[in-house]
Order: structure tokens, then C-alpha cells, then sequence
């Protein structure tokens, strides 16, 4: 099929070699790669893309994912036909791109494409969004399509999508792909699934120190707002999801602290 398409990677303070998307998509070879750096300090990521013949683009510092997508989907305008969305922790295997070029080929009227992504605790995306809330599913084919959502890393995307969408700057790291697949679902934009299964070490599940559980809830509280201001319903749902979120982050720093003491 005589379709261009690119890997766009956001990485965060690390070099290639550190990250597993990185390193999956260098072991996968003949893949055009777009690197978007959002680091704030210079981990030497445009020689390590230079050396594989990859695009890179720096952010000025950590910018935001929203801005990070905008600033590659920019880049990529008028070359690729097609876009894999990758955080830097998940690994994209050889499997993935003969599933998407069959995936167009059968159903050139789908846009967008959602790969099956498992993270620690099971089946991550796709995922459900019935009316309120983000909901694991247990079977990724059963999900109707005014409910199906999922998260960005592995989303295959047509550039053309872009010609008339640009993400929510105002988001910085969560809900961006919730927030467009509600808008595409929102256009009757059908949501294909590809036959491939992806993992991630999703690092919002991580517990770090204290401070950057903190402010990693903080950012999400944010996020949170904005996605469920569009209307009178979500805006009285936003209490609960934050309650749940602030008592899961209780329950994380919780674990962290008995972990600690253990190791002493």
C-alpha cells in the first residue's frame, strides 16, 4: 500500500536508549520516526536520532503532551499519510505495522485505530466511556462505538484528521485522548481496532517520591476540570472522580511508605 506513516514519540527526561519505545522502534527497523523532545535538560536524544536517520524536534522544556502532538503533527503536514501516537513507555512491536496496513486496506473509510494495550493490572485500551468515568473493559470487541475510547500510545491516526483538529492545548498530560476521541465519536468518525496487542508500563501507576505524586495529581486535578466543564452533568461528576483519584493516590503513597519501611 503506497501509504507514508510515522511513529511521533514524546520523550521526557531520558535518551533513546533509556526508553523502551525508543528501542522497540529502533529493533523494528524501516519505520519513519518523528522524536518530540519534551525533556528539560539536554539528554543528547538528536544525536541518538541522527545516528538511526530519524526527525527530531526539541520543545522548549516539558511543554505539555497537547503541545508536544501539535508541534509533531505540524511537522509531519504534507509527509505522512498515517501517525502512531507513542509515549516513551510503550514498545511497538514488528507485528504492529503489517496489523495497521491490513487494518486501511480493509476499511479505508476508518481514520483512527486503536491497538488492544495492556499495562500491570490487565486490559488498558480500548476502553469504556458509557457516559461518566473511563472504564476498563474486558473484551475489546464489544465495545459500541458512542462508547469506545482509549489511550494515545498506539493510536494510528490519518494526518488528515489534523486538517481540522488541533488537541486542546489546555490539557496538560491527561484526558487528551479522551477528549479527542469523544470529539470524534462526537463527528460519527468510526473507530477501527487493529489485531495487535501492545504493553505499557504506564507511569501514572508509578508511586515515586511524594512530591511527584503530589504534583502529578495536581496536574491531573487540571486536566480533570477542563475535560468534565462541557457540561452541567460533567461538571457535578468532576468532585467524584477526584475523590476517587485522591484516595487511590492515599492508598499508592500508603503502600510506598510501608514499602520504605520495610527496606530500612
Amino acid at each position: 500500500m503506497g501509504t507514508t506513516v510515522y511513529a511521533l514519540l514524546v520523550i521526557y527526561q531520558k535518551n533513546g536508549e533509556q526508553s523502551a519505545a525508543c528501542e522497540s522502534l529502533r529493533r523494528a527497523g524501516n519505520l519513519n520516526v518523528l522524536v518530540v523532545d519534551n525533556s528539560e535538560q539536554d539528554f543528547d536524544n538528536e544525536a541518538y536520532c541522527r545516528e538511526r536517520g530519524w526527525q527530531y524536534l526539541r520543545m522548549p522544556g516539558n511543554s505539555g503532551l497537547s503541545k508536544a502532538y501539535n508541534a509533531g503533527i505540524d511537522r509531519l503536514r504534507g509527509v505522512a499519510d498515517y501517525v502512531i501516537l507513542l509515549d516513551d513507555d510503550t514498545t511497538l512491536g514488528k507485528a504492529y505495522i503489517g496489523a495497521l496496513h491490513y487494518a486501511v486496506c480493509i476499511s479505508p473509510e476508518t481514520r483512527i485505530f486503536l491497538p488492544t494495550v495492556r499495562d500491570r493490572a490487565g486490559l488498558l485500551s480500548p476502553c469504556r466511556v458509557p457516559r461518566f468515568g473511563v472504564h476498563r473493559a474486558s473484551d475489546p470487541t464489544n465495545i459500541p462505538q458512542d462508547e469506545i475510547s482509549g489511550i494515545n500510545s498506539g493510536m494510528a491516526i490519518a494526518m488528515s484528521i489534523f486538517d481540522d483538529y488541533r488537541y486542546d492545548e489546555r490539557y496538560f498530560l491527561d484526558f487528551i485522548d479522551h477528549a479527542f476521541l469523544r470529539e470524534m465519536r462526537s463527528r460519527g468518525e468510526p473507530i477501527g481496532l487493529l489485531d495487535v496487542e501492545l504493553t505499557q508500563r504506564f507511569s501514572g501507576s508509578d508511586s515515586g517520591t511524594r512530591e511527584s505524586a503530589l504534583k502529578r495529581f495536581k496536574s491531573y486535578r487540571k486536566d480533570c476540570r477542563i475535560y468534565y466543564s462541557n457540561n452541567w452533568l460533567g461538571r457535578l461528576y468532576y468532585p467524584l472522580a477526584i475523590t476517587r483519584r485522591r484516595l487511590g493516590l492515599s492508598r499508592q503513597l500508603a503502600r510506598a511508605k510501608r514499602q520504605k519501611k520495610n527496606d530500612r
